[in-house]
């Protein structure tokens, strides 16, 4: 039997046939796409069936944004996903809708050697919870809690709480912030468009001009000159990222691991293996000798939540 997984988000929308088969699922068919390209998801899901011949009978969507009561609003794109609406539109025996890093954390349990880089080896519990925080065009978090015959996903919305600041450095970038948004949540700086407000900041800061670089482009020029403002900008995200992980490891305990996922910590590995990321994670006194036991990984696989989607539908689609 055949089903479709898919992980949308503000940046990227990316879609996957499966089939299920003896001892899990196989892949027949994937595609990306550029969100913010289309008007509607279901243009770019009428796309790809449109190009292949396979036929799901199940859908299962990694979503950015809160899902309630089968709804979901995308976060950062003007799109709304109603589970039952797409059911009756593109005749699915089932369509469920999961919170994006719900999704991801149900592929925490399966990920490979090769798909995680280790920052701090810890001492880790097999049956311990996992906890994951991730940042992309935005800013997510889940638990994964171990439960009699595997896990549960307990996704959260924690990129959305406050910003604290802890030193003078990130008091004055969170009174520039405040001055653009009114409120500066940890997502306003822990996040692409952070890294360029990061960015803003350091060049008003220092009386230059600020150019038109995206998130991308500052990262890019931090890893080529350590010496630039845009080493700067970065290392002062790595510093605040290592800070709220070190909150979440706290408000967790995830003895089996606390994960890096989202789309920008692979892409700046190095920074975080050498730009004080496991300082601003191991600062929390008088914890900070119980921070040192929690392994930190960086997830190096950019489609953990295809991949949890997946491994959902296939469950689903296997029990029908």
């Amino acid at each position: 039997m055949i089903f479709l997984a898919g992980d949308i988000g503000g940046t990227h929308t990316r879609l996957l046939l499966g089939e299920v088969c003896k001892g899990g699922w196989q892949p027949l068919a994937r595609a990306d796409y550029p969100s913010d390209q289309f008007e509607r998801f279901d243009d770019i899901l009428t796309l790809f069936l449109e190009t292949e011949r396979w036929r799901p009978v199940n859908m299962v969507l990694a979503v950015a944004g809160p899902v309630r009561h089968g709804r979901v609003r995308v976060t950062n794109l003007p799109w709304t996903l109603d589970a039952l609406q797409l059911a009756r539109d593109f005749q699915q025996e089932e369509v469920i809708l999961l919170n994006d890093f719900e999704a991801q954390g149900h592929a925490l349990p399966i990920l490979g050697e090769t798909d995680v880089v280790t920052l701090q080896a810890g001492e880790p519990d097999a049956e311990g919870v996992r906890a994951l925080i991730g940042a992309g065009t935005g800013l997510g978090m889940a638990q994964v809690i171990p439960c009699a015959g595997g896990w549960r996903v307990v996704p959260g919305e924690g990129g959305h709480a406050d910003f604290a600041p802890r030193n003078e450095t990130e008091l004055e970038l969170w009174r520039h912030v405040r001055k653009e948004l009114g409120r500066v949540s940890v997502e306003s700086l822990l996040s692409g468009p952070g890294i360029e407000r990061i960015h803003r900041y350091l060049c008003e800061r220092d009386g230059v001009a600020a150019p038109d670089s995206t998130a991308a482009d500052i990262s890019q020029a931090a890893l080529a000159d350590p010496a630039g403002r845009e080493r700067q900008a970065l290392r002062q995200f790595v510093h605040i990222y290592g800070a709220v992980a070190g909150n979440l490891a706290l408000l967790d305990l995830p003895r089996g691991g606390l994960y890096l996922g989202g789309g920008i910590a692979p892409k700046i590995l190095p920074l975080l293996q050498a730009e004080g990321f496991l300082d601003a994670f191991l600062d929390k006194a008088p914890m900070g000798d119980l921070l040192k036991t929690i392994p930190v990984h960086v997830v190096m696989n950019v489609s953990l939540g295809l991949l949890g989607a997946a491994e959902v539908a296939a469950r689903l689609t296997a029990g029908r």
